[in-house]
């Protein structure tokens, strides 16, 4: 009945342990999956900090060639710009949902005087909003600021 010794007397709760038997074609050992990809030339792994230098490098001189050649649509920001308007679209959002609402913009637009009241922040929330959710994503607050900065470069 059991192709190895009986369980000892302390053991005698454990079953004996069962082997499944796969086919031949379906064992792949190691040797295979190496002589598999032998050919196949492996590329260095980067780091993040190594492909967030490089992606940031390429950022850079790519705004650096739109501004030399006078490429740069009127209004929009640069990568950089736009990633310290994401920290601060997130610093807005206090529910951390990736939209702002008016009770999260209330406050800051009031304390810096750029609303005198809620009805304000509510008008000011349905212009920005294009796709009539109630809330602002940061697609349109980045088009809003775009928008607001066009103008002031006019």
């Amino acid at each position: 009945m059991w192709d190895r010794e009986p369980p000892r007397a302390g053991n005698a709760h454990l079953s004996p342990p069962r082997f499944v038997s796969l086919p031949r074609s379906a064992v792949l050992t190691l040797e295979a999956i190496e002589a598999r990809h032998a050919d196949k030339p492996r590329r260095p792994r980067l780091s993040k900090r190594a492909k967030r230098f490089i992606n940031e490098a390429a950022e850079e001189s790519t705004e650096q060639w739109l501004d030399a050649h006078d490429k740069r649509a009127r209004g929009k920001f640069t990568v950089k710009q736009r990633r310290r308007m994401r920290a601060f679209f997130d610093q807005l959002d206090d529910d951390a949902s990736g939209s702002i609402s008016v009770e999260e913009l209330l406050g800051p637009l009031l304390a810096f005087g750029l609303a005198s009241s809620e009805a304000d922040v509510v008008r000011f929330v349905r212009e920005v909003d294009a796709d009539a959710s109630g809330k602002i994503d940061f697609s349109e607050f980045i088009r809003a600021l775009e928008a607001a900065h066009a103008k002031s470069d006019h």
